[in-house]
């Protein structure tokens, strides 16, 4: 059969056959009688098919993964950084995806403040130790797919709730 793959006004890849005995159309409404009818948008997607993402109950304990890992500026402190991460629950891919970022404490923290550069550093070493890897020369990309165990709060932002993690559980 020959045609033509075209755009149309919605930007949905469309087949237009140069075959005469087939109709680009629906409008051979017989031909097509004995199919059942699906409810489309007119992006082409059954909209009838989605789901609400879920969200785990507080104080849960669950297996996550990590999806996404990248250094980037603390956004109250432009000369600190946080680990951001997000993890994905391998258990229900329809789990929502849970965000986490950890400071990165700094040696002007450590002078400053010592009980909150500990906490900091404590909190790191508690996800790299549950992920189970070390913090030597680490990059970020060694993370990605890294499995662990959590215990999940539950949270609210902008009025919908989301998951977040509580502390990072090592099991041996």
């Amino acid at each position: 059969m020959t045609g033509l793959l075209s755009l149309n006004p919605f930007g949905v890849a469309v087949w237009i056959s140069q075959d005469p005995h087939f109709s680009n159309t629906n409008a051979n409404a017989n031909a097509n009688s004995n199919m059942e009818k699906t409810p489309m948008s007119l992006l082409g997607l059954n909209l009838d098919d989605r789901e609400e993402l879920k969200v785990l109950p507080d104080n849960q304990e669950a297996m996550l993964r990590v999806s996404r890992a990248d250094v980037t500026p603390n956004r109250n402190d432009a000369s600190r950084n946080n680990l951001a991460l997000v993890f994905d629950c391998p258990e229900d891919p329809l789990v929502d995806d849970i965000r986490v970022w950890l400071p990165i404490p700094n040696e002007d923290l450590k002078a400053e403040d010592p009980k909150r550069y500990t906490k900091q550093l404590n909190r790191i070493a508690g996800f790299l130790d549950a992920v189970g890897v070390s913090g030597d020369n680490l990059d970020t990309d060694d993370l990605l797919g890294k499995e662990c165990w959590a215990l999940i709060s539950e949270d609210e932002f902008d009025g919908s709730p989301q998951n977040g993690v509580r502390r990072f559980i090592v099991r041996k």
